[in-house]
């Protein structure tokens, strides 16, 4: 069904595969075309997913666009090319369920930015990220002047664009960027570790919300985003999964959540 990526299926928890490794899964227009069909069945829950995992095939997890073709590309094309990678991004930060992305190697310019557009990003000790597209007289135009920003500050943003500078797992654990560095060759098991924990522990509804809720109270001033708060915890409390948290700990045990 898909040529770039790959799709399998864990217990409910699917894992993307990133999948052009001879060319370091660069980002091409049918990769982004591919996953908008993918993100597409996910939302029409034509395919269901508890938690979603990203990761790339080979040394890399995606090592930026594919700019071969920009050297014939006219701007409308190009700007045809932004807006599909704009309306993927989108499409993914808009899925119910929780999105890891599990960065195995190279992340860089778009593929940051994919990362970026995740809900968690785990790394391998062997990862590196960077937004390097000043060396090629252009900007990250995928989100990442945005999305860096808001993740690290300012200061650290620009210093990482405007010097096109290259930072490893480890540092960026440090910028609070990634949340636990696995040894190489393990993040993607470590990453379905923490998949099923959320799977196991958690109800659907509330992570689907709780994620709604962090995203759009970022855009709003902290009453209105307060206001969100108050009135989607009482949406929750309204639910059967609700009444299956309260009862599970009070009887001591694991609850048995339905999504509803």
């Amino acid at each position: 069904m898909y040529e770039t990526i790959r799709i399998e299926n864990h217990d409910g928890i699917l894992l993307l595969y990133f999948n052009r490794p001879d060319k370091l899964n660069a980002i091409n227009e049918q990769m982004y075309q591919e996953l908008d069909a993918f993100f597409d069945s996910l939302a029409t829950r034509e395919q269901r997913a508890q938690v979603l995992i990203l990761t790339g095939e080979g040394r890399a997890f995606v090592a930026g666009a594919d700019i071969g073709p920009y050297e014939t590309m006219t701007l409308a094309e190009f700007r045809a090319f932004q807006r599909l990678g704009r309306r993927v991004m989108e499409k993914m930060e808009r899925l119910d369920c929780p999105v890891i992305a599990a960065v195995n190697g190279y992340a860089f310019g778009g593929g940051f930015e994919i990362a970026l557009a995740a809900d968690i990003i785990v790394a391998a000790e062997n990862a590196k990220f960077a937004l390097p597209e000043a060396k090629l007289g252009l900007l990250p135009g995928g989100g990442g002047t945005q999305r860096l920003t808001r993740a690290v500050g300012p200061y650290v943003a620009r210093r990482m664009i405007c010097a096109a500078e290259t930072i490893d797992a480890r540092r960026a654990y440090e910028l609070n960027i990634v949340t636990e560095v696995a040894p190489k060759g393990e993040v993607v098991a470590a990453a379905l570790e923490l998949a099923r924990t959320i799977n196991r522990d958690c109800a659907p509804l509330a992570v689907s919300m709780a994620k709604r809720l962090m995203r759009e109270g970022m855009e709003a001033s902290l009453p209105t985003a307060l206001d969100m708060e108050m009135d989607s915890t009482a949406l929750l409390f309204m639910t059967e999964d609700k009444d299956e948290g309260i009862q599970a700990f009070i009887e001591k045990r694991a609850p048995q959540f339905n999504g509803q």
